[in-house]
C-alpha cells in the first residue's frame, strides 16, 4: 500500500467530534489501538506516536501500516508497532522488570506498554502483551491517563 495516498494533514485532520467527521466510523463503531513503541515518522503521510498513546484507529486494511488518529493529527504507523484494544481496557507502562514464577503470570520488562484487561482487585493485573496474557503485580505498572 502507498502510505501518501488518503494522506490528512495534520490542519484538516478530524477529531472535533467523532461522529461524522471527516472520514471516522461512528463513535459506536470506532475502534482503538495503542502505541506499543515510540516511533519517528518517516514521510508526511506517517504520524509519530510516543509508546502509550492511545489512537483512533481509522484504517487496518494493510496489514503492514495502520492509518491512525491521535488528537489533531492522522497518518500511518507500522502496524507492529500497535496493539488494538478494547472500550474500558487500560494502558500501563512497566516502571520494574518482572519475571513470571507461575504459568499464568506475564513477564515484561522495565519501560514496556501493558494493555491491561482487569483489575483483580488484590493486587494483581491481568494484561497483555502482543498474544501473552498473564498476571502480574500492580506495583510493577502504573497506569497512563486515558
Amino acid at each position: 500500500m502507498n502510505r501518501d495516498s488518503g494522506l490528512h494533514s495534520a490542519s484538516s485532520s478530524p477529531m472535533g467530534t467523532l461522529e461524522g467527521s471527516a472520514g471516522l466510523p461512528p463513535v459506536d463503531e470506532t475502534e482503538f489501538c495503542v502505541a506499543m513503541f515510540s516511533y519517528t515518522a518517516e514521510s508526511d503521510a506517517d504520524i509519530s506516536v510516543n509508546a502509550g498513546k492511545r489512537l483512533v484507529l481509522l484504517d487496518k486494511s494493510d496489514p503492514s501500516w495502520w492509518k491512525c488518529c491521535a488528537g489533531e493529527q492522522s497518518g500511518y504507523i507500522p502496524a507492529n508497532y500497535c496493539q488494538q484494544i478494547r472500550t474500558g481496557q487500560q494502558i500501563a507502562h512497566t516502571t520494574y522488570q518482572f519475571t513470571a514464577e507461575e504459568e499464568d503470570e506475564l513477564s515484561f520488562y522495565a519501560d514496556q506498554i501493558v494493555i491491561v484487561t482487569e483489575d483483580e482487585g488484590n493486587g494483581w493485573y491481568v494484561g497483555m502483551i502482543g498474544d501473552e496474557t498473564g498476571v502480574f503485580p500492580t506495583s510493577y505498572a502504573e497506569i497512563l491517563p486515558s
